[in-house]
């Protein structure tokens, strides 16, 4: 079974995502290779999954928080998503989640449960707690169990981490590597929020996701490389000034710019309201 969806041969590919099969399930714990992610935060409208089928979507990472689990609306999205062959993956996370295990756990034993589901996100940012720059390492300890935990709690499911561009910074070390490279030993596959509006240069999206997906690639993991539509205080994390022609412009040459790499899994878009926004 393939929980993604293939833009182009993938000879290469399907070796990789076989290699991720976990022995005795009858899910397999495969990651995308070169999908087309997109976030969607909150409630979402009955027209989603027909707007992500136009843009070309076809993953979405789809927030259901606990009191959401068996709304109607959720089962309309992820129904609907199915008609259209796009994969619905339930996201959620809060920092201090990396802390308080028994709430990640809690929530994606539930989550588990929902039907028509690919996989779960973890969004978790631990870096935003106050703990973190007083006792860094402590708090990388506590998260990396966390992510253990939540493996453990996804059972079938496979799970994948959102992750910032310098988690594979060398000050962000663990015993055995980068936090980047101890993240992606204990999922399936990460997301890289990799976010600039240019793709080339020195501080441009290649350059600061191409160590984490060397890292995918040494590990037999797929990572994500992430992009930014909402408005933020700093203009060259986001394409909210530059607009769609420009952002879809650059999701194909982050493709073409990771094309070689075994470990690129595809382009994620955060976020489907902004996203829209972008394509009025």
């Amino acid at each position: 079974m393939f929980l993604f969806h293939r833009r182009r041969p993938f000879i290469a590919a399907m070796c990789c995502v076989v290699s991720l099969i976990a022995a005795g399930t009858s899910r397999a714990r495969a990651t995308p290779p070169v999908a087309r992610a997109m976030w969607v935060w909150g409630e979402a409208d009955k027209q989603l999954p027909i707007w992500a089928q136009h843009r070309g979507i076809d993953t979405l990472l789809f927030e259901i928080p606990t009191v959401r689990l068996r709304a109607a609306s959720t089962r309309t999205v992820i129904r609907g998503a199915q008609r259209r062959n796009i994969n619905v993956w339930a996201l959620s996370g809060h920092p201090h989640w990396a802390a308080d295990h028994r709430a990640a756990k809690r929530w994606t034993r539930a989550v588990a449960g929902v039907e028509g589901l690919a996989g779960i996100v973890l969004d978790v940012e631990p870096y935003l707690l106050e703990s973190w720059e007083q006792n860094r390492k402590r708090s990388i300890r506590t998260y990396l169990r966390m992510l253990r935990a939540v493996k453990k709690a996804a059972g079938d499911l496979p799970v994948m981490a959102a992750i910032p561009f310098w988690f594979d910074h060398d000050s962000y070390r663990t015993r055995t590597g980068t936090l980047a490279s101890a993240v992606a030993e204990r999922v399936d596959a990460i997301v890289v929020m990799a976010y600039r509006d240019e793709v080339t240069g020195t501080d441009g999206v290649a350059a600061v996701a191409g160590g984490e997906i060397g890292i995918a690639s040494q590990t037999g993991k797929l990572a994500l490389v992430a992009l930014q539509t909402a408005a933020d205080s700093l203009d060259k994390l986001t394409f909210h000034e530059e607009g769609g022609r420009a952002l879809d412009a650059a999701i194909v040459d982050v493709e073409r710019a990771f094309a070689d790499q075994r470990g690129f899994g595809g382009v994620a878009v955060h976020h489907y309201r902004a996203y829209r926004e972008l394509h009025r």
